[in-house]
């Protein structure tokens, strides 16, 4: 059972050792980094996250002294990860923020964790900005022909090899009874990893073409998966008129073409799908069973297979799509 504490105690020791395990890097000295002074000194409060005597999570609550407080360094341990905790530490961080009279709680995180800070914690998708206030040396390195290569470019996992850090994860992974439950649950996955492959970027990005020549982009893919869920789902299944979103007769590849990048587009492309995944998640519940056949004879646990199929392929063109627009990798 984990236990989470507010204001509880903790040695400068145990968070040092707790960050390089979070974040992978080396065990900052705690003479350099006096957590315990630190908070003391600029915090309405932290969070501490116990298995017994063993610190799992920990997260700080900085603040200015009136209404607004700010969640910095979420960590948990890698071997306490996908249990939820960096969620419940956040959590614990709200509830206290208000409790002292707060009414906002800001946070800044790498497009990465988008999927933990947005959907699992609750935070609104806001503008911020942010100055650079030491010059940074690996800012831009050349390449073989001289010109300058932004260092995001460069290949950076979340965690070991995957996207983004377990515990930020919002996958299963596995874990699945049954056949429904096994089939459902890897396609959830597989859509989940579409959103986690294009958390984080703005309209540009998007619709970047960014392996050339090919038309494909990231918005392109959500825009054509969209069309792919109401093609099966509504009209092959449950037969209803559902001619497509973004494509017809006169422009097949409307889907990628008109994959523009447009704030508004890339919003509509995301209710579109979101909408026709929220109808399919419901007609695959209410079935009375996987052998449903639609009205062009198509079996529906014949389709989820196919689906996840579809996704799996698609989930390949992003990864080098989203790779080439900011080095971010991984599974």
């Amino acid at each position: 059972m984990t236990d989470y504490l507010w204001r509880g105690h903790f040695t400068d020791s145990e968070v040092n050792a707790l960050h390089a395990d979070a974040f992978r890097t080396r065990v900052f000295p705690d003479v350099e980094w006096p957590w315990n002074r630190l908070v003391a000194d600029h915090s309405l409060g932290w969070v501490v996250a116990r298995d017994g005597e063993a610190l799992v999570g920990f997260v700080n609550v900085i603040w200015d002294g009136l209404v607004h407080a700010w969640v910095q360094d979420t960590m948990v341990s890698a071997d306490a990860g996908r249990r939820g905790i960096g969620t419940q530490l956040v959590a614990v961080a709200r509830d206290k923020a208000r409790a002292a009279g707060c009414e906002y709680l800001h946070v800044d995180f790498d497009p990465d964790l988008d999927p933990f800070y947005i959907a699992a914690c609750g935070f609104d998708r806001t503008p911020a900005g942010v100055m650079r206030l030491v010059a940074d040396a690996g800012a831009a390195e050349e390449s073989e022909t001289g010109a300058a290569v932004p260092a995001d470019s460069a290949r950076q996992f979340g965690w070991w090899d995957m996207f983004v850090h377990p515990d930020e994860d919002p996958r299963a992974d596995g874990g699945f009874v049954g056949e429904r439950e096994i089939l459902v649950g890897y396609l959830r996955d597989r859509r989940l990893t579409l959103e986690l492959k294009c958390a984080g970027l703005d309209a540009e990005q998007m619709a970047r073409r960014s392996v050339e020549p090919s038309n494909l982009s990231l918005l392109g893919l959500v825009r054509h998966l969209a069309d792919v869920e109401r093609g099966w789902f509504r009209k092959r299944l449950a037969g209803q008129d559902a001619p497509p979103h973004f494509l017809s007769k006169a422009d097949p590849n409307g889907d990628f073409d008109g994959a523009v990048p447009d704030a508004e587009i890339v919003a509509q492309a995301w209710e579109a799908w979101r909408t026709e995944v929220a109808f399919a998640d419901q007609f695959v519940a209410d079935a009375p069973d996987l052998a449903l056949v639609g009205k062009d004879g198509d079996v529906l646990r014949e389709v989820l297979v196919h689906m996840i199929e579809e996704y799996a392929r698609h989930n390949g063109h992003a990864d080098f799509l989203r790779e080439r627009i900011d080095g971010r990798v991984g599974q």
